[in-house]
């Protein structure tokens, strides 16, 4: 069987799927929940419905203006570089500073000490620091963005300025005033977030009560994806979730820690076999795995209702004070959610739900897969939920460990890539290591579509890397997986230190006489989703990945096992590579004997069930 086969099967079936709709699937089956406890009359959600109405009415030019209305150091020109230093600090204060690219600036607050921080060249922030405000330019941030939360009183306000900054960073205030986005508003931000505006005329246009709640799920949806908006629908969705517990089952996502403990300990075991690498070279691999810092789902401190509940009443006062009929209404809705969501995180009065981003950054937790940072400490990564629905759902895991259990493996893998970040023992100037980069490099620059137009080599060979040897060490981690079920189920004794989870799957033996072997397939049919998007054809920008069929089948043709679980022929276009590459060898095992049925399922009732399976992805999509 040739998996371009299960390409145009999905390809057809489910022409727009992509991981994202997982996420949407989340946020809305969340959202609907949202609506039945808060009804449509929760403070925030009614102000930014109402001020999207009014503001919606007038002209385009006349919300342009809006930009500035909420800046009280922004209304006019300022006289000096110390009041447009001032500006930049009260834009931070209001969410308006959250790109990289124009607006390098964060703000961190811990115990009445913030840290101002400038991101350098290559995008790293570094932990070093010093006790000194450093220039004029930097006093005016920082006392624009404390005037703005009300927060500047003698006892707080203590600055510290990154060691490299080199001052002068902060002297040539031209370098601020270049970037545009510290004027665009939330009117733009809605514009490029879902249709926030047609969001909010299909809402308006329902009559009855079922189209209505249905709209207003949709609506909800929508805006919580908003930058500006998501700090406070990050709380109301996350409330809702555990109110919920039976219904969400949040906990599930706990499995992922022990999906990883099982992962970090297979990739030891590979490590350990490398003979090329040296001793030291293993300790740094094996230093980096057991360094990394994992949180899944919602952190602890931050899951009772009660406290959530408490969070949200404070959004809720901050935008009391906006009427819809003002001019600027939305924008000043946005503004207030800014302010009142630093006023929480800022000083650590109140648990931050994404620890590893910058409070000044919110993320949306129902829209992302997840939030990473590494530096000299470890590395750091929040698997967001997300894919709480894939967990909770009635499919195989074969299919979970091929989207969910994939998605950890290559988040891992990236920090053994092709170009490592810190290579403190020359792993990837060792000539096994160097052999395995020009095989990938090799490979994936060979790769070509129909139009013979190849991927470019520079882009998709360290991802290529990461696509491979996530893939074989999740299908690995699959087989033993269900080896320990039967062994289990036979009550005999497992000997592994790690049980690996199942995520509430679907029983194996319900799958076919031979329940391993489907559950491989379904691993690979999942595997193959992950790389699904909006356009299944495959790119031909420059430097963009390859599409969804090329990367795809790139994967396979490199792993044997694919080979067998379909029966490729060595006329199938998808039969193994003929170069096997591989940066860490993969201890390749004679598998032990599959899990034989013992239940028999008759045609008609296997057929039945992977409908209901396919019928099942369709409603996720």
């Amino acid at each position: 069987m040739r998996f371009s086969h299960l390409l145009a099967l999905f390809a057809t079936a489910f022409p727009a799927f992509s991981a994202s709709k997982f996420r949407a699937r989340n946020r809305k089956r969340i959202a609907a929940r949202a609506r039945s406890e808060v009804d449509e009359e929760d403070g925030v959600v009614r102000a930014i419905i109402e001020a999207g109405l009014s503001d919606k009415k007038k002209p385009s030019a006349e919300n342009f203006k809006c930009r500035l209305s909420t800046l009280k150091f922004g209304v006019t020109q300022p006289r000096n570089d110390e009041e447009y230093a001032k500006f930049l600090g009260e834009l931070v204060a209001h969410g308006r500073c959250n790109q990289k690219e124009a607006c390098p600036l964060h703000i961190a607050c811990r115990d009445e000490v913030c840290t101002l921080k400038l991101i350098s060249s290559d995008n790293r922030l570094t932990d070093r620091l010093q006790r000194d405000i450093g220039s004029t330019i930097a006093r005016g941030i920082s006392s624009g963005f404390l005037q703005t939360l009300g927060l500047m009183t003698s006892s707080q306000g203590t600055f510290d300025v990154l060691r490299d900054l080199q001052h002068n960073n902060f002297s040539n205030i031209e370098i601020f005033k270049s970037g545009n986005y510290f004027f665009s508003s939330i009117y733009e931000d809605a514009a490029d977030s879902e249709n926030f505006f047609e969001a909010l005329k299909e809402y308006e246009s329902k009559s009855s009560e079922g189209e209505r709640k249905e709209a207003y799920a949709d609506f909800i949806t929508k805006i919580s994806t908003i930058p500006r908006f998501v700090s406070y629908f990050n709380v109301l969705l996350t409330k809702v979730m555990f109110e919920k517990k039976k219904e969400f089952n949040p906990d599930l996502m706990k499995e992922a820690d022990t999906f990883l403990e099982g992962l970090v300990m297979e990739m030891t075991r590979h490590v350990e076999k490398a003979h090329f690498l040296t001793p030291n070279q293993k300790n740094t691999v094996r230093y980096y795995l057991n360094e990394i810092n994992v949180l899944s789902g919602i952190p602890e401190n931050v899951q009772d209702p009660k406290l959530l509940a408490e969070m949200l009443n404070v959004y809720r006062e901050a935008v009391k004070s906006v009427s819809p009929k003002e001019p600027c209404a939305l924008e000043n809705v946005a503004s207030k959610i800014g302010i009142a969501h630093r006023k929480l995180h800022f000083f650590g009065k109140y648990p931050e739900m994404t620890p590893f981003l910058p409070v000044d950054v919110p993320a949306s937790l129902y829209s992302r897969t997840l939030s990473r940072k590494q530096n000299t400490s470890g590395t750091f990564m929040h698997f967001h939920p997300g894919f709480l629905h894939v967990l909770n759902s009635d499919y195989s895991v074969g299919m979970k460990y091929g989207l969910f259990g994939n998605l950890i493996a290559r988040e891992i893998y990236r920090g053994l890539g092709l170009e490592i970040e810190n290579d403190y023992h020359e792993v990837m100037k060792n000539k096994d290591f160097q052999d395995a980069k020009r095989c990938y490099e090799e490979y994936y620059g060979g790769l070509c579509d129909d139009t013979e137009e190849c991927t470019k080599v520079e882009t998709t060979a360290s991802e290529g890397f990461v696509d491979v040897e996530s893939a074989r060490i999740t299908h690995a981690l699959l087989r033993r997986a269900l080896q320990q079920n039967r062994e289990l189920r036979l009550d005999r004794a497992v000997n592994d230190s790690v049980i690996l989870p199942h995520f509430n799957s679907l029983p194996t033996e319900h799958l076919s006489l031979n329940g391993a072997r489907e559950e491989e397939k379904w691993f690979y049919r999942a595997l193959e989703l992950n790389f699904c998007h909006e356009k299944v054809v495959d790119s031909k920008e420059p430097g963009v990945l390859p599409g969804s069929s090329t990367r795809a089948n790139a994967v396979v043709r490199q792993m044997k096992e694919f080979s067998r679980t379909f029966n490729c022929q060595k006329e199938d276009e998808n039969r193994i590579a003929e170069k096997i590459c591989s940066a860490y060898p993969f201890v390749h095992e004679k598998p032990k004997m599959l899990l034989q049925a013992e239940v028999e399922i008759n045609a008609a009732s296997k057929a039945a069930l992977m409908l209901a399976a396919l019928a099942a992805v369709w409603i996720m999509a």
